[in-house]
């Protein structure tokens, strides 16, 4: 009996030593040192993110930030600064895979560390901005223990088991072994995800176009357009706890007298729906009606397939065309 006992813990044991071992060696998410330029991961945004605005924190006087998922990357931050009161300074918190909840999080964060929160723009993909990821164990869309309020210990056991995958495994030590000094192509103020906006956000983009790209390309692009036969109908994605969200969200910002932007992704025609007429009009209850603009759809934007870079995001161009037209159509005729 002890000799089964001991073999079962050897069979145990060893393993997890060897998994943990990986993990804590390869530290593919860049978690378990501090925060540093040199030391960091853009796989896991929202813990760069987060890190980013605890290490600037004396620095610099955000009041204003920016909550979105990758899509997020199109929307410059130095633009839509051009557009808020005289002083303004910006941050974007960005997560991949963001969600209305993940966004409750973050304000909740910034109103227990007494950021002024004055201007907030809010980026809502659909479906994927509306569903409640906050038990995921997905390394892209596991929300951050400092944040979410769950233990340190369960945080690192989701991303840990991505270790448990061979391809990972093999990927983590290759990447642990080859590894270089980090280059930085965020920018380390305000958090955009290229430190190039900075530079440009007075000029217009040219627009993200298929035209340079190889055939095998294009056919790559417009079979995952395509993969429907038909334009996906509107369905409703807030239940009662995304309602509560929402109205959560609304009420702090409420508190903080916060000039608040939410911005509806556009999507392109047969790959995403558009969001429903029922969600739309609680936002814009929850929100207030002119704080809300839904490109979801917008007709130039749903069918020029060159306002994209791939099927699942839009390019700069059309950052920059969402972002005039809320202030100088939308805005400008309050």
């Amino acid at each position: 009996m002890k000799k089964f006992v001991f073999k079962t813990a050897l069979f145990i044991i060893i393993p997890a030593l060897f998994f943990g071992g990986i993990y804590v060696w390869t530290d593919p998410f860049k978690l378990l040192r501090p925060f540093s330029f040199q030391y960091f991961d853009n796989k896991n945004r929202e813990h760069q993110s987060l890190e980013l605005l605890k290490f600037n924190k004396g620095k610099y006087e955000y009041d204003s930030f920016l909550f979105g998922s990758c899509r997020l990357n199109s929307i410059n931050s130095y633009h839509w600064k051009h557009y808020l009161p005289e002083g303004s300074t910006p941050f974007v918190f960005q997560a991949w895979g963001e969600t209305i909840f993940g966004v409750r999080q973050k304000i909740d964060y910034l109103a227990k560390e007494n950021y002024d929160i004055r201007n907030v723009l809010i980026l809502l993909d659909v479906p994927g901005g509306f569903l409640n990821t906050e038990s995921s164990s997905d390394a892209v869309t596991k929300n951050y223990y400092e944040l979410s309020g769950n233990s340190a210990l369960e945080y690192h056991w989701s991303m840990a088991k991505n270790i448990f995958k061979p391809s990972y495994m093999v990927e983590c030590v290759k990447e642990k072994i080859s590894s270089g000094e980090q280059e930085l192509i965020f920018d380390t103020v305000s958090n955009d995800f290229s430190i190039s906006f900075r530079k440009n956000w007075m000029l217009e983009p040219q627009k993200d176009s298929l035209r340079q790209s190889t055939p095998q390309q294009r056919e790559d692009f417009f079979n995952k357009i395509l993969i429907r036969k038909e334009i996906p109908e509107p369905a409703d994605l807030l239940d009662e706890e995304g309602r509560n969200c929402l109205l959560h969200i609304a009420e702090m910002l409420k508190q903080k007298n916060t000039n608040v932007l939410v911005i509806i992704s556009p999507n392109i025609e047969y790959k995403y729906p558009a969001i429903s007429e029922s969600d739309l009009l609680f936002l814009k209850k929850a929100f207030g009606e002119e704080c809300v603009y839904d490109f979801s759809r917008d007709d130039y934007l749903i069918h020029d397939y060159n306002c994209y870079y791939d099927p699942d995001h839009f390019g700069c161009w059309a950052g920059w065309y969402i972002i005039e037209n809320i202030y100088k159509q939308y805005v400008g005729n309050k």
